[in-house]
């Protein structure tokens, strides 16, 4: 079934199966939604959304709370909508007061996990199994971009950012640019571990990328594909990971000097 689901001030046409927000409680999600993203537009970043498996709706975002005088100091917020018909929203403590952005996921089991960009610079990463109020100590990764996160359903999961790099120079007080570079980077958390793994870089240079996606089935295996500026056109590129691998394959090119592809998709299937 086909619904279409109102996330802050955009439509969205969700097709995903019972785990996405249109087909499980998706009147509750609109609520929730038109309430909570309507704080943080104009004033915070986009509101980040897990459905998970009990069917309880989690939100989080962050926005500026005012200090008085027209002084307005970030803060993060999040907020949960009980499943079962209950209209009473709790409020459950972030792993951390203040994030630019984050992103949350659930496996199958309703663990969730969370990660955000600092504002100190960096990544931090935290999980509150189910069942559980609390969430694990942050766990902090070296990293400037904005995340992105997908959970596969026996816990397993990914986080990817685009890494931006630039040297400066001064000669007065006239600062420029003289190189910059941009990357591709990643880690990998295996199923039973508690922590993620070494950040794993996947491409790297002084050409721009972008539609970058990810994707994870429900066994771990792992999906990171993106576009890259090659010149005259951009190139279609692809880095896997298989479930309770090590390291990562080689990058692949998926297209060829006579393609010039405008726009990414990438969807991962249940079983590879």
């Amino acid at each position: 079934m086909e619904r279409m689901t109102l996330l802050g001030r955009m439509w969205v046409m969700d097709r995903r199966p019972p785990r996405s927000i249109a087909t499980r409680n998706g009147v509750a999600a609109s609520i929730l939604l038109g309430v909570y993203a309507s704080v943080a537009v104009g004033k915070g970043a986009a509101p980040a959304v897990v459905v998970e498996p009990n069917g309880d709706l989690m939100v989080a975002w962050a926005t500026l709370v005012s200090q008085g005088n027209n002084n307005w100091e970030p803060a993060s917020r999040s907020a949960r909508l009980p499943g079962g018909g209950s209209r009473r929203a709790v409020r459950p403590r972030l792993p951390w007061k203040t994030a630019p952005s984050a992103a949350l996921a659930s496996d199958a089991a309703g663990a969730l996990t969370a990660v955000c960009s600092r504002r100190t610079g960096g990544l931090a990463t935290a999980t509150r199994f189910a069942r559980r109020g609390e969430w694990s100590s942050p766990q902090f990764l070296a990293g400037n971009g904005l995340p992105m996160l997908t959970v596969a359903d026996n816990g397993a999961a990914l986080i990817v950012w685009e890494q931006y790099r630039t040297r400066q120079i001064v000669t007065g007080r006239i600062r420029r640019t003289v190189s910059a570079s941009v990357a591709v980077r990643a880690a990998y958390r295996q199923r039973d571990a508690a922590m993620f793994g070494p950040v794993a870089e996947l491409v790297a240079g002084t050409r721009p990328v972008r539609d970058m996606r990810l994707g994870i089935d429900s066994t771990g295996n792992a999906t990171v594909a993106w576009l890259r500026d090659v010149g005259e056109r951009w190139q279609a590129e692809v880095a896997t990971r298989a479930a309770g691998a090590e390291a990562w394959q080689p990058t692949e090119v998926l297209t060829d000097a006579q393609a010039k592809p405008r726009t990414l998709a990438l969807a991962s299937g249940p079983n590879g």
